[in-house]
């Protein structure tokens, strides 16, 4: 089944100002891409390349209010997001980018996807038997020309999301896996297991959002840091991207999952994602 890709009227002015940005421009033209047509018609085709199934014909452009409806999301209107529709004109997937001149590398995907997610998962928590909080494909590509591609914390970050489904395809092929492998090569591609997630996220230097007792099979959730600031929704965010990866393997390798941590934590998004993780 062919797709139309819906992208926000905001992606279109990042791009445009991109395009007259004289270093960002040479680094399109390093890629073979000269105007923000070609660039977009770049987006398809390696979507489609990387994805077969998704079959994307042509991108219609959007307001971020009608995008935000559409895809029935009750959270904040993100700017960032976007949708496939197919054939049917039914939305069967979703679309997140990160705009070219990306300065933030903690909230490098915190901030585009996870308000959308629990902002879609709002609306069907009562309904849906998936037991993945996404209820739906979800494709993100990196149009990132700063420095901030490179760091290693942003790798991570989207490693996790990498683990908790969400497709990720940087448009410059910027090395991403060297962050999980000691040589040159970039042999080690996924996380797979909970303690190999562990160990990635134990590079920042300390784990503070879950803790493994591997000889009980048990994984703890923390949110200690989250004391004091449950409003302070851009960490939550940032911790959302770990522990939605963390809990899902967990589960799969049948861990006992205590959230007793969570338990009198009631503001913003804490309450839908300690449900949801009860459901696991």
């Amino acid at each position: 089944m062919s797709h139309v890709l819906v992208v926000p009227e905001e992606l279109m002015t990042k791009l445009r100002a991109a395009h007259s940005d004289p270093d960002t421009h040479n680094k399109w033209l390093a890629i073979g891409v000269d105007t923000v047509d070609d660039m977009l018609n770049y987006i398809i085709n390696r979507l489609n390349n990387k994805y077969a199934k998704l079959k994307i014909q042509s991108i219609r452009v959007e307001n971020k209010t009608v995008i935000k409806e559409r895809i029935n999301n009750s959270s904040r209107v993100s700017f960032f997001a976007g949708y496939l529709e197919n054939e049917k004109k039914n939305v069967d997937g979703l679309f997140f980018y990160v705009d070219p001149d990306a300065g933030n590398a903690n909230d490098f995907l915190s901030s585009k996807i996870p308000p959308v997610i629990i902002g879609i998962y709002n609306n069907i928590a009562n309904v849906t038997n998936d037991l993945h909080i996404n209820n739906m494909p979800i494709f993100a590509i990196s149009l990132c020309t700063t420095s901030r591609v490179n760091n290693a914390s942003v790798k991570r970050q989207i490693i996790c999301a990498q683990t908790m489904g969400i497709n990720y395809l940087d448009i410059f092929d910027n090395r991403l896996y060297d962050v999980i492998n000691s040589g040159d090569d970039d042999i080690i591609t996924s996380i797979n297991t909970i303690q190999q997630l562990n160990e990635l996220i134990l590079q920042d230097g300390s784990n503070d959002y879950f803790s493994l007792d591997v000889t009980a099979g048990e994984i703890s959730i923390i949110c200690s840091n989250m004391l004091g600031r449950t409003n302070d929704t851009a960490y939550i965010y940032r911790w959302f991207l770990r522990v939605i990866p963390a809990v899902y393997l967990a589960a799969k390798e049948k861990y006992v999952i205590n959230t007793t941590s969570l338990n009198g934590l009631n503001d913003g998004d804490i309450p839908t994602i300690r449900d949801y993780i009860l459901k696991i």
